[in-house]
């Protein structure tokens, strides 16, 4: 009952007080952890990195590395389709481009420097989780939610994920999120602009905002009448589309790839992708093994129990108005019934899937947050061990 109370006092600046805390506490301790060297977020490995005058310090690890060994190579110089440069090579270019938003924002923020672009790419991905928080406390304002609700962005692991190795799911996230708000505020143009964002970011995002474009220009056709500001606005929506297909071809002329970049290998049959998961990661002959089966099993688990919960929440009779609140549930729907199709490449290992549920799992934090639901209990503490397990493995770990 206390703990309900003090929760539900939360103003603003405390919620955004405590978000701020926790992030940043846990990027100071997970940088410790690698010597306060901040190339340890970028998780270089001696596959595709070699040591670069410019960063004598990197920190190189044997094998492949990971993702974020290649937004730090274009960092350097975005649109540099050179195969190996600056110590990096990439193994495919354009596919790695094509995500040029959050390399792009890391390359202004050091206004060209090269020495201290490992820091900005963790300030950055800081700066976008707590751009989250902020944009949940807006929506919150808009609806005259109490401003507890935003601390619900705090339980999408996979933001943790891309914040400890240096990937783009927090941006392609915060561009997101900023989109909704601004569908909300009935504001097109910016509406577009941050979709586009979004999807330089990250193209997947397209998962969600494909539904989510074409549901608002319904919306747009059953509340206006039909006239050139409509029509305008029809034209407006369609243009990130066009761009990001006249991105995928300059970047297919450029490299001279064989096709235009697509992710149909990552899709299977309806489960296929989960169950090929669940046997891979089923592995008990080492303690380090057991630790990574436990963390793939209870994420599993705890986004089959968040699925049920939102979807609990969601009113299926005011399914077909076309309010923010049902077009919101609906993207959530399709979302839900596209994860079964993905494939084990994503269920391979648990930094897959809970980095790329990230969207996804703000979205349904959103619809509760609308729906003025309250988490159970249960499932609330569940979340907090969860994460606190989470955040111990991320700073102690590559």
């Amino acid at each position: 009952m206390y703990f309900s109370s003090l929760i539900n006092s939360l103003t603003k600046r405390k919620v955004i007080l405590i978000s701020v805390l926790l992030i940043s506490s846990f990027v100071l301790l997970r940088v410790s952890f690698g010597g306060f060297n901040f190339s340890h977020f970028v998780v270089a490995g001696s596959d595709f990195v070699v040591k670069d005058s410019l960063h004598p310090n990197l920190i190189i690890n044997e094998g492949q590395g990971y993702d974020g060994q290649f937004f730090y190579r274009y960092a350097h110089s975005p649109l540099d389709t050179s195969r190996f440069a600056y110590g990096v090579t990439v193994d495919h270019i354009e596919y790695r481009i094509q995500r040029i938003l959050y390399p792009t924002t890391v390359w202004l923020f050091s206004l060209g420097g090269k020495y201290y672009l490992p820091f900005w790419l963790v300030i950055s991905n800081l700066l976008a989780f707590i751009g989250i928080i902020y944009l949940f406390i807006k929506i919150g304002r808009i609806y005259k939610l109490n401003s507890h609700f935003a601390l619900f962005p705090l339980f999408a692991f996979g933001a943790y994920m891309s914040l400890a190795r240096d990937t783009s799911e927090l941006f392609e996230a915060f561009f997101f999120v900023l989109a909704i708000y601004y569908f909300i505020r009935n504001s097109i143009l910016l509406y577009t602009i941050a979709i586009l964002l979004a999807i330089f970011s990250r193209e997947t995002s397209l998962i969600a905002i494909g539904p989510l474009t074409l549901l608002v220009g319904l919306k747009l056709l059953k509340d206006n009448k039909f006239d050139l500001k409509l029509i305008a606005k029809g034209l407006l929506l369609a243009i990130p589309l066009l761009l990001i297909l006249l991105w995928k071809f300059y970047l297919k002329t450029t490299i001279n790839s064989d096709r235009l970049v697509d992710g149909s290998h990552n899709l299977s049959y309806p489960v296929y992708g989960i169950i090929y998961g669940a046997k891979q990661n089923f592995n008990l002959s080492d303690f380090k093994l057991i630790f990574e089966t436990i963390f793939w099993f209870l994420f599993l688990i705890w986004n089959i129990w968040f699925v049920s919960i939102v979807i609990k929440s969601i009113e299926f009779k005011q399914i077909k108005t076309l309010t923010v609140n049902s077009i919101l549930s609906i993207v959530f729907l399709f979302w839900t019934l596209f994860s079964l199709i993905l494939g084990p490449a994503i269920y391979v290992d648990d930094w897959g899937f809970v980095r790329i549920f990230t969207l996804w799992n703000l979205l349904g934090f959103i619809i509760l947050m609308l729906n003025k639901k309250s988490i159970n209990k249960l499932f609330m503490l569940f979340s907090i061990g969860l994460l606190f397990l989470l955040l111990v493995r991320l700073i102690i770990r590559v």
